[in-house]
């Protein structure tokens, strides 16, 4: 019996490395805002910017029940290049060639409330952003609306009501 309740336990572990390691492949890769800039200019895509507190309960709720879901990791991947930004931080950012802190960063574009989603073109041009917790099935198509353009000549309520998701 004791042999037995071994292999069980091994191959608990086991199977739970393995799942371990699987989901780590499956989590989103966030960069600095140096490099997120970099690649967005070279590969024609955008940056998305999500801001955050420490103290930030529904920030922790997107990090949480959002940001691991299948469908917003694809569509991140397909459209974005995904940054961080904590509105009190004194750590060090590049935005567009100019040296600041996340939190000078963050009053310079009015960025206090938090979560807040700000999604940044190619270029470095601030498009659209929005605030507030958006639960997955919402946030990946809002993903896909602004990445693939269609936000410059639709609305988000007719995209949604016409897209094949």
């Amino acid at each position: 019996m004791q042999l037995l309740w071994s292999l069980f336990v091994s191959l608990l572990l086991l199977n739970n490395g393995w799942a371990q390691s699987e989901s780590s492949a499956e989590r989103i890769h966030w960069y600095s805002m140096e490099e997120a800039q970099q690649l967005a200019a070279e590969n024609g895509k955008g940056v998305l910017l999500f801001t955050e507190a420490e103290w930030c309960t529904y920030c922790k709720k997107m990090e949480r029940d959002v940001f691991p879901e299948q469908t917003v990791i694809r569509a991140l991947e397909t459209h974005f290049y995904p940054v961080k930004l904590d509105i009190e931080s004194d750590a060090k950012i590049v935005f567009n060639g100019t040296a600041m802190t996340e939190a000078d960063f963050a009053e310079k574009h009015e960025l206090r409330i938090t979560p807040t989603t700000v999604f940044i073109s190619e270029e470095g041009e601030m498009l659209i952003s929005h605030t507030g917790y958006v639960p997955a099935v919402l946030f990946s198509r809002l993903l896909s609306y602004i990445g693939s353009g269609v936000y410059s000549y639709q609305s988000f309520e007719k995209y949604i009501m016409k897209a094949d998701f």
